[in-house]
This record gives structure tokens, C-alpha cells and sequence, in this order.
């Protein structure tokens, strides 16, 4: 299982990781910033590429910088690689 995050402040990028904490990946450009400038993006939890081992559909909410409308984004496995099953964000503690 990985741990999966989206950022972005004008193209949105994915990065996995085994452990909440990490370490995380390098990051995957899914939007890249001349296509729309998009920020702020939240996946949609039940994303077939996060509850399946064969739809690589990732859903995910960004906000367009421009009017700030809220658009839903779908990117494809091809675009980011196979995740296998996603295991669910949960409370871990930190290592010390």
C-alpha cells in the first residue's frame, strides 16, 4: 500500500510514499501549468485508483486561479503510473 499526495501552485503534482510521513517520491506533473492554472487540490476518497488494483481513474477537486471556480479534474494511470491499492489516510505517530 502507498500513501498518496497532491499539490500545486499553478500545475498539479502527485507523490506517493509508503509511510505518512514518508519518504515521498518525486513529484509527477498530472496538470501541468499551460494547460489551466490550478491550486489547491483535494482527491475525491472513493477515486477508482485509490480503491482499485485495475481503474486507474484518479478524481480529484482544483481551483482555477483565474475565476476561482472549483473544476473536477480527472487524471489517468497512464499519466502517473500504476499506484496498486492506495492504503487510506489514518492518525499514524511520528517516528523519533
Amino acid at each position: 500500500n502507498k500513501y498518496v499526495m497532491l499539490d500545486g501552485d499553478s500545475s498539479i503534482r502527485i507523490r506517493t510514499a509508503p509511510h505518512p510521513w514518508g519518504p515521498w517520491s518525486s513529484p509527477r506533473i498530472l496538470v501541468p501549468a499551460v494547460a489551466a492554472i490550478l491550486y489547491g487540490p483535494m482527491m475525491l476518497p472513493r477515486s477508482p485508483a485509490l480503491t482499485s488494483t485495475s481503474d486507474g481513474r484518479l478524481y480529484f477537486n482544483a481551483t482555477r486561479w483565474t475565476d476561482y471556480n472549483v473544476m473536477l479534474v480527472e487524471a489517468k494511470a497512464s499519466l502517473f503510473g500504476r499506484l496498486r491499492k492506495v492504503a487510506p489516510l489514518r492518525r499514524a505517530s511520528m517516528p523519533t
